[in-house]
């Protein structure tokens, strides 16, 4: 849930720009806007760990709508401001910051713009998410308390919060749980946001689903690499190699969290050896060339 720092860029040079972009009455507008968007700029500069105390301004329909109108039309300025705040913050696993799932395909206003116009095209507030996490974020989730976590500016705790929990149960299925975990070494209010994110955001079914599917891959390619049931450090073995690919994900990746409850799964063992006894044994492949041969040979 953390973004690469943002570029250093002067906020209001960047809106000096889309406004000098615009023309007729809302070049107009925006240029006695000017200094009132500054003022808002920096009451944001100013707060950023704690933007849902930030009071809304009052703008008429004509300022709203100008302002937005920087956002919803592309300008040379805005299309420039846009492409590299997607630079600065892409990395590979390229990942929506909200659910470390999907891939980023659209832009979310991190304090909506419809009730922040003036913050329409501001970098800090400008987030590229996946478009699943965009349409469910809604605009309360920026209210006091706050639901979504600040990828920019909030602190993220070194140590990983979110946590799988992996078991088999009576019938030999597996079964994952995952879930923020209550680290007595973060501080409760840090605690308590993740939770109201997790939730918000419906993250555990759309992980189950996930996870289920990486389990059945990595269960699928040890049943096909040995034929005969192997160790507990064998299988550790290919759970750390898992996880040694997985060293540049981040801190909250449910890939990582997914192995790591793997770790710790009483019965896993027995669940694999129980699918690699279990697999059907191939009859040998015939070689029909051979076969042809063979049958023209006895024939002369």
């Amino acid at each position: 849930m953390r973004l690469d720092s943002l570029p250093d860029r002067n906020h209001r040079q960047d809106f000096t720009d889309v406004r000098l972009a615009k023309t007729g009455k809302r070049r107009t507008i925006l240029r006695k806007l000017e200094p009132r968007v500054f003022q808002r700029y920096d009451l944001f500069l100013a707060n950023l760990t704690t933007l849902e105390l930030l009071p809304k301004r009052f703008w008429s329909k004509i300022t709203r709508e100008a302002l937005i109108h920087c956002y919803n039309v592309d300008t040379i300025p805005s299309a420039a401001l846009l492409d590299e705040l997607e630079r600065a913050t892409r990395a590979e696993p390229y990942r929506c910051p909200y659910c470390l799932m999907r891939q980023p395909k659209s832009w979310d206003h991190f304090l909506a713009k419809e009730d922040f116009p003036e913050y329409s095209t501001l970098a800090p507030n400008l987030v590229r998410a996946c478009t699943t996490c965009n349409t469910a974020k809604l605009r309360t989730f920026t209210n006091t308390p706050r639901q979504v976590v600040n990828p920019y500016h909030d602190p993220i705790p070194a140590s990983p919060l979110l946590w799988c929990d992996a078991s088999i149960d009576g019938a030999g299925k597996l079964a994952l749980v995952y879930y923020i975990y209550r680290d007595p070494d973060v501080p409760d209010q840090v605690l308590d946001l993740f939770e109201r994110h997790f939730e918000a955001f419906k993250l555990e079914p759309d992980m189950t689903i996930e996870g289920a599917s990486l389990v059945g891959t990595f269960v699928q390619e040890i049943v096909q690499e040995y034929t005969t049931p192997i160790t507990a450090e064998r299988l550790d073995a290919e759970i750390k190699r898992k996880l040694g690919g997985l060293s540049d994900y981040p801190t909250n990746s449910w890939e990582v969290a997914t192995f790591e409850g793997l770790r710790d799964c009483a019965g896993l063992l027995e669940y694999v050896n129980s699918r690699i006894v279990a697999r059907p044994i191939r009859p040998p492949r015939i070689n029909r060339a051979a076969l042809r041969a063979g049958l023209l040979a006895a024939k002369l």
